[in-house]
């Protein structure tokens, strides 16, 4: 074999790595994606029987939940929906642990727990999500791979917004790693 030969079987080694990399990494991305709005829709399909539970006794709320759920679209922007996760949040939040609210609505033994871990579940892919956007916009700076993510149309992703607030058990355990 020629050195022509060993040149261009190199080159060919190495845009094959680069390319894998770059479809790996995307692939990565976009699989947290998808299951982030996952777990956020399935939290939105159960706020109804928290509305429900709170309804006559705390309908201010109720209905600022309401209002909250009729928001909610998988094909929100990642701003989009780090802003309706945050009012989620705040709003999940401020139900839980209302201090007015009579015995019957709290806590809402089942249902707290089932969102107090749909919240956890939350906090732990957030972070994961970050991570990996972090990953595919680290290595699309590196000029080698700058030019191949150009032409295969990858662009630097945008990183999801975490809450400033975090209520359930988990958040508060867990640092924030990947603002």
């Amino acid at each position: 074999m020629s050195i022509f030969g060993i040149i261009i079987l190199v080159l060919a080694v190495v845009f094959i790595y680069l390319f894998n990399g770059l479809l790996l990494k995307r692939s990565a991305v976009d699989n947290h994606w998808a299951y982030l709005v996952a777990v956020l829709k399935k939290r939105n399909e159960l706020l109804p029987a928290v509305r429900e539970k709170i309804g006559q006794d705390l309908p201010a709320l109720a209905q600022e939940l309401a209002e909250s759920e009729d928001a909610f679209s998988p094909r929100l922007s990642v701003k989009d929906m780090g802003e309706f996760d945050a009012r989620q949040t705040a709003l999940l939040k401020r139900i839980f642990a209302h201090d007015n609210a009579p015995e019957n609505t709290m806590p809402l033994q089942e249902l707290a727990e089932e969102i107090t871990e749909t919240e956890s579940t939350l906090v732990l892919l957030r972070n994961c999500y970050n991570k990996e956007v972090a990953n595919l916009n680290n290595v699309i700076a590196i000029p080698a791979f700058a030019l191949l993510a150009r032409a295969m149309k990858i662009s630097a992703r945008e990183k999801f917004a975490l809450p400033d607030d975090e209520w359930c058990p988990a958040a508060k355990s867990m640092p924030k790693l990947f603002k």
